[in-house]
């Protein structure tokens, strides 16, 4: 799924979050399991593009800020899961093992 730039898609933000967020997508092509940083409140977060997502008549949704090749693109069946758990674990893990790489 490549997303033109109108397009909306629902992201699991590194956030303790029980839902996926909706956004627009930025000026940057996006598909399934490209990693981007995106808004939430006051700060950015990393997230992981999950598929298509849904308009909101409530607030005007945010665009994504950058896409993120520090990480590998996630395969579909990563992807394709309900709960966001796997996605906050590969994040936690990623922040906690980074010191460990040498740069």
């Amino acid at each position: 799924m490549t997303a033109p730039t109108s397009q909306i898609c629902r992201v699991a933000v590194n956030a303790p979050l029980p839902i996926r967020l909706s956004y627009e997508v930025g000026d940057f092509p996006v598909s399934r399991g490209d990693t981007v940083i995106v808004p939430l409140g006051t700060r950015q977060a990393k997230g992981l593009v999950l598929g298509p997502g849904e308009a909101s008549t409530k607030f005007e949704l945010k665009k994504m800020l950058q896409l993120v090749s520090d990480y590998p693109k996630f395969h579909e069946p990563f992807c394709a899961g309900s709960s966001g758990w796997p996605i906050i674990i590969f994040f936690t893990l990623a922040k906690s093992l980074k010191w460990l790489i040498p740069h």
